[in-house]
């Protein structure tokens, strides 16, 4: 399917993905209705003058492990979701980041600059914007290409490596979505770290228990690695 680019096929691929997973899984938090975390997410209030693109390859669409999906669920006023391959999505997403004022995209790349030296070209009185990429390395390189390249590269230095362990990173200094925006936000001086991180350690034990990874979950709680 990677090969089918165009609107077309990207929405035959989303049908079947919401055939499939209509009635079993949680159009909310994607996965199984039977470990469904929605209830025990609390919200955040809206955080004045921010705004995150959660710009998701299609394949990611209601994938068990994805945590982008959560990011909305957390923060449903600052956050707009976008899939990659159709064409609506990218045509809201790039009119929305036209005039590259306080905005960026999360993205750790050779022409990237440091957080600290982007936010100190911030006009702190304007809206802050943030592209976040959601995808896997190979499928971020080419997000990547969609957004103007007059829009800020910024890496994030994470202090640890990602705690996810449902899904596999290509390097454990990659931090997932959700832990990118929690870091993100943090970095800005707003306290979301708690409510993130207990938002994340839901998503990544239902995805561990939907892949029948109980043996490993259970060791993972007796180490504290949720913890760390």
């Amino acid at each position: 399917m990677e090969h089918l680019g165009n609107d077309y096929y990207v929405r035959q691929y989303i049908d079947s993905v919401e055939a499939k997973k209509a009635e079993r899984w949680c159009p909310n938090c994607w996965v199984l209705h039977e470990y469904c975390i929605c209830k025990k997410l609390t919200p955040l209030e809206n955080i004045p003058n921010i705004e995150l693109k959660v710009f998701m390859h299609y394949k990611e669409y209601k994938k068990t492990s994805n945590t982008g999906c959560i990011i909305k669920k957390m923060l449903p006023n600052n956050t707009g979701l976008y899939i990659h391959g159709l064409d609506d999505d990218k045509n809201r997403l790039l009119e929305e980041m036209k005039d590259g004022v306080n905005s960026c995209v999360l993205y750790p790349g050779e022409k990237s600059i440091s957080f600290d030296e982007w936010k100190n070209s911030l006009d702190m009185d304007l809206p802050i914007k943030a592209v976040l990429l959601d995808s896997t390395w190979a499928q971020g390189k080419k997000l990547n290409k969609v957004i103007p390249k007059m829009i800020p590269r910024v890496q994030l230095t994470a202090p640890k490596p990602s705690l996810i362990m449902s899904k596999r990173q290509s390097n454990n200094t990659n931090l997932c979505t959700l832990e990118c925006a929690a870091l993100f936000l943090q970095l800005l001086g707003h306290n979301v770290e708690s409510a993130m991180k207990e938002a994340f350690m839901l998503k990544d034990k239902a995805s561990l228990r939907q892949k029948n990874k109980c043996v490993l979950l259970s060791q993972l709680e007796q180490d504290d690695h949720y913890e760390k």
